[in-house]
């Protein structure tokens, strides 16, 4: 899975909220792309998740 550093969008005093507008700011600035087109993507992904027993 990507690992991906917030750390550069935030600024570091360990703020324990964030406006929603930022933080949907900073996600559309990532992944170049308005919130609609990433929620659609998300939508229509097929993700599969398995457990593999031992």
């Amino acid at each position: 899975m990507l690992k991906i550093d917030f750390q550069k969008y935030f600024d570091g005093n360990d703020v324990l909220y964030y406006d929603s507008k930022y933080i949907i700011t900073i996600l559309e600035k990532m992944y170049k792309n308005n919130l609609t087109k990433i929620k659609e993507k998300v939508s229509n992904a097929k993700v599969i998740v398995s457990e593999e027993q031992n």
